[in-house]
């Protein structure tokens, strides 16, 4: 079934995505966002190195959930081209939108930050794997996404711990970020029951609520998503190969990595058309 959000409103934030290249997750959350808030700009900075990434993974998930994550990203990226509505790259739905995009040649480079500076953002929606240094932070308000109820579960594959620690829920924060890992006031949170769930079924679910939780964060609607209280501090590294055999051991699963999104009719302005037309 396609999806057809609604049009964004007038607003005056300017809002604009800094992330590193990831198909499988963001780039639907964010084409949901489009729909729901002007983005002023899309900039991509690099992420890990791959030979640190692969390494990183085959010790979290093992060699054939590795191959499956793999593969994953081969065919979403082959779905991206051929299916006109459904989003795997942030590069397509600038495209789609008459959006500026521009990648970067690193977080904290020069090039990043007069990119920031040109598009003078509000508030910078960020999805990067790199804490953010204070010389960045100074030059604008910047949101992260984490698929936990913080201050619980701060950290690295936040799924994996909830159920691993079988948690009843599986949450998202939309947090304002600051000098440390999964810190800063919290602006909104929504959860979901954590039976049934794998790991990467969990966190499809939990990236569909990311778009309306920022968009009513922005427009400063957060009493209808209200955050948790009595939550204990909590925080974990990168699963270790004994966490993984100890979560295997439980009956738990990784599940498959890729979704099928449902297709997205992104609708453009009059702006937009025009600039597309041009």
């Amino acid at each position: 079934m396609t999806r057809v959000l609604p049009m964004a409103e007038p607003d005056p934030k300017r809002v604009i995505v800094l992330a590193e290249p990831e198909a499988l997750f963001l780039p639907d959350c964010v084409a949901c966002l489009a729909q729901l808030h002007p983005i002023a700009a899309i900039i991509e900075v690099p992420g890990p190195p791959l030979r640190r990434s692969l390494e990183r993974g085959r010790r979290t998930f093992g060699l054939a959930t590795l191959a499956a994550i793999v593969a994953s990203e081969v065919l979403a990226r082959v779905v991206d081209r051929v299916s006109r509505d459904r989003f795997y790259s942030l590069r397509k739905i600038a495209d789609r939108l008459a959006i500026p995009y521009e990648r970067v040649s690193g977080l904290h480079a020069q090039d990043c930050f007069d990119a920031i500076a040109r598009h003078r953002p509000d508030v910078v929606v960020t999805q990067v794997s790199s804490l953010i240094r204070p010389e960045l932070l100074q030059r604008g308000t910047f949101w992260n996404k984490h698929c936990a109820l913080l201050p619980g579960y701060a950290g690295v594959f936040p799924v994996f711990w909830a159920l691993l620690h079988r948690q009843e829920e599986l949450g998202v924060t939309i947090h304002e970020m600051d000098e440390e890992f999964d810190r800063g006031p919290i602006l909104a949170q929504a959860a979901i029951p954590a039976r049934a769930h794998t790991f990467f079924s969990g966190y499809h679910e939990l990236f569909d609520l990311v778009a309306p939780l920022v968009d009513a964060a922005l427009r400063g609607q957060t009493q209808l998503v209200p955050v948790r209280t009595g939550i204990e501090p909590s925080y974990h590294s990168f699963p270790t190969p004994a966490d993984r055999a100890a979560f295997r051991s439980r009956g738990l699963r990784f599940g498959v990595p890729f979704r099928l999104h449902p297709p997205i009719r992104l609708r453009l302005t009059e702006q937009q058309r025009d600039a597309v037309a041009a």
